[in-house]
């Protein structure tokens, strides 16, 4: 799936916006640019896109609403996972480690080398897909 920057919901400011996610990460993100979505999740009801916004393996969540979709195909690597209790998450659509090892869901996010690792891997094989 592909996503661009939602100007309706968002206030441009030159050609980039400062977007604070999950209250400890900023990360500027560019309304001239496409972005692909690695994984969503549903978080306390609220629909969130999983994107690697610099390309550099630092995957972020994004509430959907920042995004306009601009291509709604759905990876084939995907596969649906369902919460457990005690987890905010009641709903993830992605690579099937993702949604399948908490360990791995918190280790790409805590950052991880070997979450991050495992990450590039389906980062490489989703990305090839659009290709």
């Amino acid at each position: 799936m592909i996503v661009s920057l939602n100007t309706e919901t968002l206030v441009e400011k030159g050609s980039y916006v400062c977007h604070l996610t999950e209250g400890w990460e900023t990360t500027e993100l560019s309304f001239a640019k496409n972005y692909q979505v690695y994984a969503m999740g549903v978080e306390l009801g609220i629909l969130r896109f999983l994107i690697d916004p610099l390309d550099d393996l630092r995957p972020v969540w994004y509430t959907a609403d920042t995004f306009m979709i601009m291509d709604g195909y759905f990876s084939e690597a995907w596969e649906p996972a369902y919460g457990t209790s005690g987890r905010t998450w009641s709903l993830i659509i992605g690579y099937e480690l993702l949604g399948h090892s908490t360990e791995h869901f918190d280790g790409i996010l805590e950052r991880d080398p070997n979450s991050i690792s495992e990450f590039a891997k389906y980062k490489t094989l989703i990305d090839g897909e659009q290709s």
